[in-house]
């Protein structure tokens, strides 16, 4: 009898610390989707990205900076012919360098999203990855910030959020992604991929 009342506390606690947790992360996503909410509405943009790249570049434009920047030497260009930024993550007590593969996403001829794939030179785990360079966001933005659970992975996913642009940093596979994203034209694009598929499902349902 004692060892059951001890089992049925220990799934007590279990079940309220479970659903703390859930509730603190409910109430997280609350908050930031308040926040986007407010920031959409002010008629302020932030569309810098990093080395002058801009949301609304057209693909010409794009890849003329790509071209440019490769030229300065700010920019490789690998062996599967993409785009790499390379940089180094000064600890204070350590640096080390980090490899960022570039692409990109772009909606009506227009850039709405830039991200990057990072690895280190040094093979850190992509959980001590994801932290560094979170720790590196943190000290540089300027907006606010939000975490959440990851998919993959053990610690938080941060998110940044400045005006329209929204900064997410996740754990891949292989590496670490970081996610620039025009969260104007992301809504637009949304709505525009929902009503094609509304009206492909009407196109399906007449040819039946």
């Amino acid at each position: 009898m004692k060892e059951l009342i001890i089992l049925c506390s220990i799934f007590t606690i279990l079940f309220l610390l479970i659903s703390c947790e859930e509730y603190n992360e409910q109430k997280e996503k609350r908050e930031m989707e308040s926040f986007i909410e407010s920031e959409l509405a002010t008629s302020i943009r932030s569309d810098t990205i990093f080395l002058d790249f801009r949301f609304g570049m057209t693909k010409k434009e794009f890849n003329s900076h790509l071209n440019k920047l490769e030229r300065k030497g700010k920019l490789k260009v690998n062996k599967k012919n993409n785009y790499v930024y390379i940089f180094d993550v000064d600890e204070g007590y350590t640096k080390w360098k980090a490899h960022a593969t570039l692409g990109s996403e772009f909606f009506d001829g227009k850039l709405i999203q830039l991200f990057l794939l990072v690895t280190s030179e040094e093979l850190l785990s992509n959980e001590i990855l994801k932290m560094q360079l979170s720790m590196l966001y943190m000290n540089s933005f300027k907006g606010r910030i939000f975490s959440e659970k990851p998919v993959l992975g053990d610690s938080d996913n941060y998110i940044f959020i400045d005006k329209n642009k929204k900064i997410k940093i996740i754990e891949g596979i292989n590496e670490v992604r970081i996610f620039y994203t025009d969260m104007i034209a992301e809504k637009l694009k949304k709505d525009e991929d929902q009503q094609n598929s509304i009206e492909s499902m009407k196109k399906i349902q007449e040819d039946l």
